[in-house]
């Protein structure tokens, strides 16, 4: 008699991914705990299944988008913190009559435009502040090229301003000899620097629409007028600027949250000293250079 053919065992039934999980980890079928069960199901009613790496227990929010949410709670939060029931400072008041170069400054510049469509934009007004506030460097630039836009109703700039004004070679190495060495505080400073066509090292500068704290999410910053109003409880820009009342807003923010702010930058420095570097100290390490 011929012998009885063997009966194929069945296989069982496993979906694409339960193969492909188990030709990973032959173990990952064994049956879950309660405990990795109710994970599960957190995971799966926050639609994470896709990357479960990326959930943080406790955390509302994962991934890029979470540090996006973060960032923006982080500069109302800062504003709750810091914002005084009534104005600490006066914009239009330095603290006192010292009027020395401090280690720290701040700087503000106007612009005027030019070109057919007044759209490009050239240097027209400097001011510098002491860490007082007081006003240490104050003037107009005479024009490079012909002005057709002053925008006079932001810039506050004149014609008359502009007419017995310093040239920008004059007035680029006055601001450059202020400057080196010592702490830059502004708010978009690079447009300032760019302006005025002069380089400053990263870690001596302290921006306002930069420091992570004070942006919006996806590092978008905030405007000078809603950090004034926001951390300061003073209004500013409500009609032609002031660049001594900018300078000192910018300051005076800083001033507020120096400790925080502070203590971060020394972080960062030491974190890059321990990595062999410090970001934009390789060339110029604390000088101001004229950028061509």
């Amino acid at each position: 008699t011929a012998p009885k053919a063997k009966k194929k065992k069945k296989k069982e039934k496993l979906t694409l991914r339960e193969r492909k999980a188990k030709d990973k980890h032959p173990s990952s079928l064994v049956p879950l705990s309660q405990n990795w069960k109710q994970i599960s199901k957190t995971i799966k009613a926050g639609d994470y299944s896709k990357n479960p790496r990326k959930v943080t227990v406790g955390s509302t929010y994962s991934g890029k988008e979470g540090l996006e949410r973060k960032n923006l709670d982080r500069s109302k939060e800062l504003a709750q913190k810091y914002a005084p029931a009534e104005p600490t400072y006066r914009l239009d008041t330095p603290l006192n009559d010292d009027h020395s170069l401090t280690k720290f400054l701040a700087i503000d510049c106007e612009m005027v435009g030019v070109g057919v469509t007044g759209e490009r934009s050239i240097l027209a007004e400097v001011c510098i502040v002491n860490s007082y506030g007081n006003v240490v460097y104050h003037e107009y630039v005479a024009p490079t090229e012909e002005v057709t836009d002053y925008r006079t109703h932001v810039s506050g700039v004149r014609a008359r301003d502009l007419k017995n004004a310093k040239s920008f070679q004059v007035v680029q190495k006055e601001v450059s000899n202020i400057i080196e060495g010592r702490v830059l505080i502004g708010h978009h400073l690079m447009h300032d620097l760019k302006a005025l066509m002069l380089s400053h090292p990263f870690h001596m500068t302290r921006d306002t629409a930069k420091y992570r704290p004070l942006q919006r999410s996806k590092g978008k910053p905030r405007s000078l007028k809603w950090l004034a109003s926001n951390i300061l409880n003073v209004k500013i820009q409500t009609g032609e600027h002031s660049p001594d009342q900018d300078a000192r807003a910018s300051l005076f923010i800083w001033r507020t949250i120096r400790k925080d702010w502070e203590a971060r930058i020394k972080h960062s420095i030491a974190k890059s000293k321990g990595a062999g570097f410090r970001r934009g100290t390789s060339d110029t390490d604390g000088r101001t250079e004229v950028v061509v």
